[in-house]
């Protein structure tokens, strides 16, 4: 019984289950949900790469004989399904969020802001600051 690749797995299934079904039941059961969900809902890819890289791993050293080893693949490969399920939602995603902008704002939202600001929507790097301590956008920035 390949313990470890076992453990492995249901880190991931469990964090793959609360981001495609997030607890609201009890507020530690909550918590725990939404850390979970938080780490595989942003970054789906990773998971699928430390499942496969593991699964991998457990296939070379021969672990994977027994019933129970098999039946860790099984929960690998329905997690697997779960993580492009979450992928899928992600890529929606944005389309969402145009739809909310211009539902709000209007459809001409982009031409009513101003053109530095639109020009930074399409192209600003995140959490960029310059070390003379203002951030791209003028604020003030912490450079360590």
């Amino acid at each position: 019984m390949p313990v470890g690749y076992l453990w492995t797995v249901l880190f991931v299934a469990a964090g793959t289950l609360f981001a495609l079904a997030p607890a609201r039941r009890t507020r530690p059961l909550a918590g725990l949900s939404f850390r979970l969900g938080l780490v595989i809902g942003e970054l789906p890819f990773v998971a699928l790469a430390w499942l496969l890289l593991w699964t991998a791993v457990g296939f070379a050293q021969g672990d994977i004989h027994a019933p129970a080893g098999w039946a860790v693949v099984a929960l690998a490969a329905i997690t697997a399904a779960g993580l492009a399920v979450v992928v899928r939602r992600g890529l929606r995603g944005r389309a969402a969020v145009d739809r909310a902008l211009a539902e709000g704002l209007g459809a001409d939202w982009r031409a009513a802001i101003g053109p530095e600001t639109a020009a930074g929507l399409r192209r600003r790097r995140p959490l960029t600051a310059s070390c003379s301590g203002r951030s791209p956008a003028g604020h003030a920035a912490w450079c360590g």
